[in-house]
């Protein structure tokens, strides 16, 4: 059943990428239009800043996890050649 699911959604990248960023422009200006009450932090102050903030801290982890697992763990195929 699971895998049936993730071959699904594999085949529709392109469809989850649209959605992916349709839910995103949704919560932009949602969060224009919700009222605020009182600001405790900077970015509470600034419409959309919180969607940008978690966007850019993904997309940030994302490489930076990447580029661990490439320079960091990764060996060469021969590694464990002795």
């Amino acid at each position: 059943m699971l895998k049936n699911i993730l071959v699904f959604l594999n085949s529709r990248t392109g469809a989850l990428r649209v959605l992916f960023f349709a839910v995103l422009a949704a919560c932009s200006i949602a969060d224009i239009f919700v009222p605020r009450h009182e600001a405790h932090f900077f970015g509470d102050r600034v419409p959309v800043f919180w969607t940008v903030f978690g966007l850019g801290c993904c997309l940030a982890m994302a490489f930076i996890c990447k580029w661990i697992s490439k320079h960091m763990i990764a060996r060469s195929e021969d590694y464990y050649d002795g």
